[in-house]
């Protein structure tokens, strides 16, 4: 293999691993780690980029001044690159600008293309590198790929969203660049809309151009673009505002995108609830709302073949005003219940009912030729009820779902013998402790007798409540509730976990109190009636 007869390369600073990689090459393609100390003395020639003429996979970890004339000899010799990769913005590394980079960029695609033996790159990740004329920069690195890479399949890191989501600003370039870029480009195999504005006219423009190998989509808005700024850049005007009808909080058809994505298996989208939860529009970045019914079915209408859907949180600092999803029904469970390959199912904040999620239940199991056999299911009841200290919304209708279960045979139910069995893990999303004596007529009274109702109607089901601060038939919080179709039943129905300090118990107090996210739906004193 070429790589194992590569001549000896001299360079400044020895490193074994390196030593190692080359000795044990076997692959068909290697990467080539360029870190500072492994910087090629000067004495290096064209005979080491010879012995590289079968490079595949450039994954650059840093970066010197050097990044021309690294890309033109990359370029020139490497005429089998397919993947060129080039590292992050870190703050204690010196670092090219954009305009150093995106020129030497658009020529090795230019070569690549013409010269290559692989009609130009599949993969091709550019950070956001800071510089002047960002906008122009931007727009001359997306006009490159659109015109010498008509093969691209990646052009991000969808499997890192947490980083795409954060990123430090989106492409500033055009709706016409962007029509220019998807009418060329659809090889796409995974795509992060964190990369560029979060608006209806992309949205439309995605969903026209159909990309039939598409499998992994983050349908996510970044939540520091700042759109003032890109309208300054695009219009060319210096007295816009943030607030634009179709950009941004005000955008409202995110699954218009959906249209030209038939082979998707994967939907990403995270929300960051620690920015977004000003209550006010002017204050948020993204309208959580567009998410609702109305977005899923058009989900499960043109994307059949969905396997994972993964709708998180993405804050790294702790959250209390949780905002639920108002438009996000039990309509949508419904509807994603019939798609037969997904296997892994996590959705936001909402304002679930039990109903709602025992109908899901109950559909789920009637399901034909499903794919699988279990499906990973996720679920948040957002919301307050009407009570002295807005208790959530979880604690009622988590419990109106088991009464409903302890109502329903096992056999007619069907989630025992259904192909494709569930485990619903049904969240409490926010953090407060209920009253020491609510909690004691609710653990003692109310779940025991609807845990007792369940188990007696389903003797095949697992039931797991993650319980905190257990003591003497009180507790401070219920995470979660777990219904397992799929794993022979285990004894212990409560686990507790470990209490979270005093302080985030009165911060989360205060702030959800004040959420006014009131039900319209129960009471506080309702009654229930078991199987």
């Amino acid at each position: 293999m070429w790589l194992n007869q590569t001549p000896s390369i001299n360079f400044q600073h020895e490193d074994p691993r390196f030593e190692t990689f080359a000795s044990n090459a076997t692959r068909a393609f290697a990467i080539f780690w360029v870190r500072r100390k492994w910087r090629l003395q000067p004495s290096t020639g064209t005979s080491f980029w010879e012995a590289w003429r079968g490079l595949k996979d450039w994954i650059w970890v840093k970066l010197d001044g050097h990044v021309p004339e690294m890309l033109e000899a990359a370029s020139t010799y490497c005429l089998y690159l397919e993947f060129l990769i080039l590292p992050q913005p870190s703050e204690v590394d010196e670092w090219p600008s954009m305009e150093d980079v995106v020129a030497p960029v658009v020529l090795g695609l230019e070569r690549w293309h013409s010269k290559g033996n692989c009609d130009g790159l599949k993969q091709l990740i550019v950070p956001m590198y800071p510089g002047q004329n960002l906008h122009r920069q931007e727009t001359e690195l997306l006009e490159g790929i659109t015109e010498y890479c008509p093969r691209i399949e990646f052009l991000d890191s969808c499997d890192d969203i947490d980083r795409e989501v954060e990123a430090r600003r989106v492409w500033s370039v055009s709706s016409e660049t962007w029509e220019k870029f998807n009418a060329s480009c659809t090889a796409l195999k995974q795509f992060s809309f964190a990369l560029v504005p979060f608006a209806d006219p992309f949205f439309r423009v995605f969903g026209e151009y159909v990309k039939p190998h598409l499998k992994v989509l983050n349908l996510s808005a970044n939540s520091t673009c700042d759109f003032e700024q890109y309208f300054r850049d695009v219009d060319g005007l210096s007295d816009q505002n943030s607030l634009r009808p179709g950009y941004g909080v005000l955008a409202s058809s995110p699954s218009s995108a959906l249209k030209g994505c038939p082979a998707l298996t994967t939907l990403l989208i995270q929300i960051d609830y620690y920015v977004n939860e000003d209550p006010e529009l002017e204050g948020r970045y993204v309208n959580a709302d567009v998410y609702g019914d109305i977005f899923w079915e058009a989900v499960a209408e043109y994307c059949p073949l969905l396997e994972s859907i993964e709708m998180i949180g993405s804050s790294f600092r702790r959250t209390y005003n949780v905002w639920p999803i108002h438009t996000l029904t039990g309509r949508t469970l419904l509807v994603l219940a019939g798609l037969k390959r997904l296997s892994a199912l996590e959705l936001a904040p909402a304002r679930l009912t039990g109903k709602d999620i025992f109908e899901y239940i109950r559909c789920l199991s009637k399901v034909e030729d499903t794919m699988g056999t279990q499906q990973d299911i996720h679920l948040e009841i957002g919301g307050h009820e009407r009570a002295t200290f807005s208790l959530p919304s979880f604690y009622l209708e988590s419990l109106t779902l088991l009464v409903l279960l302890s109502q329903e045979s096992e056999e007619s139910l069907g989630a025992s013998t259904c192909r494709q069995k569930p485990v619903v893990h049904v969240w409490n999303p926010y953090r407060s402790r209920v009253s020491p004596p609510w909690s004691y007529g609710y653990l003692t009274k109310d779940l025991r007798t609807a845990l007792e109702a369940v188990k007696e109607a389903h003797p095949s089901l697992g039931v797991a409540v993650h319980i905190q601060g257990r003591d003497e038939g009180k507790f401070s919080r219920i995470e979660r509730i777990t219904l397992d179709w799929s794993h022979p039943h285990n004894q212990d129905v409560f686990f507790d976990m470990a209490d979270d300090e005093d302080a985030t118990y009165l911060e989360a107090s205060v702030f959800e109190v004040n959420s006014g996210l009131e039900s319209d739906e129960s009471d506080d004193g309702e009654d229930f009636a078991y199987g």
